[in-house]
């Protein structure tokens, strides 16, 4: 089994990029139907609140893509913040979130791969979403600036 000395940035890379493989139209739907879910477990994650904002984003993205209100992306991206958040919601992953702290770290440290990977797309996304609804502003700024 992992321990958090194990887990590095590579791993959480490797991890990220077999799941988003295999992402299908399915998984975005799940990641729709758990938003609460996922924000919830986020927000009460010690280590892990501090990636609320950019996890609050990744949701309203995959939602406005699962609703057909926002296509200008590709599938790539959709795939990664979709792996990326069902990685968070899994309990049981490298490092099972009973564990305290670690089992938190692999988490946070697949949600970074994952904004490295695809943070220029998601802010374009978010500075669109701001455009149609100001109170997004806050959170466009907190996290793209």
């Amino acid at each position: 089994m992992n321990n958090e000395k194990d887990f590095s940035k590579d791993k959480a890379r490797r991890e990220l990029e077999k799941r988003v493989k295999n992402i299908s139209e399915d998984d975005v739907q799940e990641v729709v139907t758990k938003a609460e879910d996922i924000e919830r477990k986020v927000r009460q994650g010690s280590i892990l609140s501090k990636q609320l904002d950019k996890v609050r984003l990744l949701l309203m993205l995959v939602k406005d893509y699962w609703n057909g209100e926002y296509r200008n992306i590709d599938w790539f991206n959709i795939a990664v913040a979709v792996a990326a958040l069902i990685y968070v919601l899994t309990p049981i992953d490298l490092i099972p979130d009973f564990i305290p702290v670690a089992g938190q770290m692999d988490d946070v440290a697949v949600l970074l791969v994952a904004w490295e990977f695809i943070s220029k797309e998601v802010c374009r996304y978010a500075e669109w979403k701001a455009e149609r609804d100001p109170t997004v502003r806050e959170l466009f700024e907190s996290v793209c600036f």
